[in-house]
């Protein structure tokens, strides 16, 4: 029996799904069904020898093959501009005389129409005050709209955070619209907090000498005798004052 065990196809395409029986002078073809393997396994179109066609779905056809001496040995199942939902494994069950029953499984694979190019990974890790930007591009007629927590955070093609802090942190979403159809890609931002360093600061002022380890984050102002003292620190390096 003649089938395809996995076809692909894109989105908006016709896709035709074959399932023949090889020619054998005693078998006769009573009917032909095929049907999806889904809940319910809904039932999308079916040929009888002695009531001909019938179609259950509004989105697809069938067409029934026969040989030279215009006896049935099979059937294509046409599906017209197949979505995303169209994908999944389709069932054919074939009743046959003297031969019983056989069944034929496909698979039909739907691939998105446009692909969605990003010049990132979908894991982003970025220092704490710095500028990150995801460029995405699909097609010139496409909507795009990034999201994080189901709140709108851009309507461009491209995700430009700056001075990031630990708030920017999590998963953000990009919806793209191309007329009827819709993709999705998710990335998840980490924001790497900076470390802080420790320094050591020797004050001299006569005879009191007073050591202080203070965070190297910027300007610093020591009060020692009653004098003020202030100096810009720099991380792993010693400041004597005198």
């Amino acid at each position: 029996m003649a089938h395809y065990e996995t076809t692909e196809a894109a989105v908006g395409q016709n896709v035709t799904l074959l399932c023949t029986v090889k020619h054998h002078p005693r078998l006769r073809i009573v009917s032909i069904e095929w049907r999806k393997n889904m809940i319910g396994n809904p039932k999308l179109a079916l040929f009888s020898q002695g009531h001909g066609v019938h179609l259950f779905w509004p989105n697809v056809t069938i067409d029934i093959e026969k040989n030279h001496a215009n006896k049935s040995t099979g059937s294509y199942l046409h599906l017209l501009e197949v979505k995303k939902w169209d994908g999944g494994i389709y069932i054919c069950d074939v009743a046959t005389f003297p031969f019983g029953s056989i069944r034929r499984e496909t698979e039909l694979k739907i691939k998105d129409a446009v692909e969605l190019m990003c010049d990132v990974g979908q894991s982003v890790d970025i220092r704490n005050g710095e500028n990150v930007t995801i460029r995405c591009r699909a097609s010139p007629q496409a909507q795009y709209r990034w999201t994080k927590n189901m709140e709108l955070v851009s309507e461009t093609e491209s995700l430009e955070l700056l001075w990031v802090t630990d708030a920017h942190a999590g998963v953000y979403t990009l919806t793209v619209d191309i007329g009827k159809e819709s993709m999705h890609k998710e990335f998840t931002i980490t924001v790497q907090t900076a470390t802080t360093g420790l320094q050591t600061v020797t004050l001299h002022a006569d005879t009191a000498c007073v050591v202080y380890r203070l965070l190297c984050d910027g300007i610093k102002t020591i009060k020692l005798c009653g004098v003020s003292f202030t100096r810009h620190l720099q991380p792993s390096r010693t400041t004597h004052l005198v």
